[in-house]
């Protein structure tokens, strides 16, 4: 198909790039690919009740299809809050989670409205790539946002990370921001 916009000027979200990174990383690892997720991050940070699955050729889906527990999705995103180390080890490269924590590239364009910023496959809830007034977040706040109702939410300047497992119908959002803003203002006082 042809080019529709000029690489790097228009924000459009697709897991597509989640999903063609797990593809590399199968082709890449080839026999070793289906164990790594589970010895390389799952089991050294104690998330023993995830399960992400395959696609049709055992490539790991991982932009969805990853079920967890809330403590489990915790554990994830505990990972992030401390830099990418678990226990001394450093499981992500040192600049990651500093990574994530920008808001880099063309953002969404009704930013301006309230709309949550992105990068590095987070939600920006905080600060530039912020919500409304309504729900105000610290700068720096950034969300894992999973299908249907389920968020951690990760506020690293106050070291806070709010989990939801819920199961939201299609047009019925729960208002995270707004949950997540209680709680950091319940943790802040």
């Amino acid at each position: 198909m042809p080019l529709e916009h000029a690489p790097g000027t228009y924000f459009n979200y697709s897991n597509n790039d989640i999903m063609l990174a797990g593809m590399a990383l199968s082709r890449t690892l080839r026999r070793g690919a289906l164990a790594f997720p589970f010895t390389e991050l799952l089991w050294k940070t104690g998330m023993t009740r995830t399960t992400p699955e395959t696609d049709w050729r055992a490539d790991f889906i991982l932009s969805s299809q990853v079920w967890m527990t809330a403590r489990d999705l915790a554990r994830l995103a505990l990972l992030y809050q401390n830099g990418g180390k678990v226990g001394g080890e450093q499981l992500l490269p040192a600049d990651w989670p500093a990574f994530v924590e920008r808001a880099e590239g063309v953002q969404p364009a009704n930013l301006a409205s309230g709309a949550p910023g992105y990068g590095a496959g987070f939600w920006r809830w905080g600060g530039q790539g912020g919500h409304d007034a309504t729900a105000p977040l610290p700068a720096g706040t950034y969300a894992m946002n999973g299908n249907r109702g389920q968020f951690a939410v990760l506020v690293p300047g106050d070291n806070i990370i709010v989990v939801r497992r819920g199961f939201d119908h299609v047009g019925a959002g729960f208002d995270m921001p707004r949950f997540a803003a209680d709680v950091t203002d319940v943790f802040k006082k």
